[in-house]
């Protein structure tokens, strides 16, 4: 019985609730997964419902696509429990207005342009939504 291993009963503890947990930790984490795949998408189709309509013009390339058309999501990684992060973002050639879009600034003429409060409304919409899902998932 060379093989036979002696462990004490906290090892033992130790062993089953590590198990316990991980099992645990996978089965939520596959859950979250979806709630927050869903809330990603949900983020994407109100950004681009709600993003500013106007044409964009280059004197270089000339027209661009319109900023609402870039809006997309990817998905990242997933974590060692089964959840993955996402990434709402902005294509080429539209991604680098963004910020101006979105925040106030100074135009080249010294106007001050307003920015456009569309992202952080569809964020605190989203958010609200995906924490009261989480909650609604863990309490139910």
């Amino acid at each position: 019985m060379g093989n036979v291993r002696e462990i004490s009963p906290d090892q033992f503890a130790d062993a089953m609730l590590r198990d316990t947990l991980m099992t645990y930790a996978m089965q939520n984490g596959e859950r979250i997964d979806e709630i927050t795949l869903e809330a990603v998408k949900q983020l994407a189709a109100i950004t681009r419902a709600t993003a500013p309509r106007g044409a964009r013009h280059s004197h270089s390339s000339g027209a661009r696509p319109r900023f609402h058309t870039s809006i997309k999501y990817k998905k990242l990684a997933a974590t060692w429990f089964g959840a993955s992060r996402y990434l709402w973002y902005v294509e080429k050639p539209n991604s680098r207005i963004t910020h101006l879009i979105a925040k106030a600034h100074k135009a080249r003429n010294s106007r001050i342009i307003p920015g456009n409060p569309f992202l952080q409304n569809a964020v605190d919409t989203v958010f609200r939504d995906y924490e009261a899902a989480i909650r609604r998932y863990f309490v139910e």
